[in-house]
């Protein structure tokens, strides 16, 4: 498929995701999931921790979707690649297991990565961290304050 191609598929699938169609978003998940597979499986993970980052990917891109707030620069191929492939180099460095590990497809994927992808994960990450705080606040607080604060804001 050439880039003029899939860059008017990849336009379909967002339109059908925005219109709430189910079916684009399993079309997405099926496309895309064996470069993410593969990449985790090559990088010291496993089919678990795939599913995990891919799960987790395919959220970003379709959070983003739907607010309306994506800015693709490159194919979804590539955007999700670059959001899955960070979030399992963090995850890596979390569990200190990146230490002597070569990751097979920088070099030949560098020139792709500059997405805005990595803007986009930073301000998902942003965001549930400023979520998990007022939660835990939340629970801080008495009757009624807590409900009017629960009613007003979510």
């Amino acid at each position: 498929m050439d880039s003029t191609t899939a860059l008017a598929a990849d336009a379909q699938l967002i339109r059908a995701i925005q219109g709430g169609d189910e079916r684009a978003l399993s079309q997405l998940y099926r496309l895309h999931w064996p470069m993410v597979s593969h990449f985790v499986l090559q990088n010291s993970g496993s089919e678990d921790d795939a599913r995990d980052v891919y799960q987790e990917g395919v959220m970003v891109f379709y959070e983003k979707v739907r607010e309306g707030s994506l800015e693709l620069s490159c194919q979804i191929k590539t955007y999700l690649y670059a959001v899955c492939r960070r979030l399992w180099l963090k995850r890596l460095t979390t569990k200190s297991r990146l230490h002597g590990v070569r990751l097979l497809d920088d070099d030949d994927y560098g020139p792709y990565l500059n997405t805005g992808a990595e803007d986009d994960l930073h301000e998902a990450e942003e965001r549930d961290r400023r979520f998990a705080t007022m939660s835990e606040a939340l629970t801080h607080l008495g009757e009624p304050c807590r409900s009017l604060l629960e009613g007003f804001y979510l």
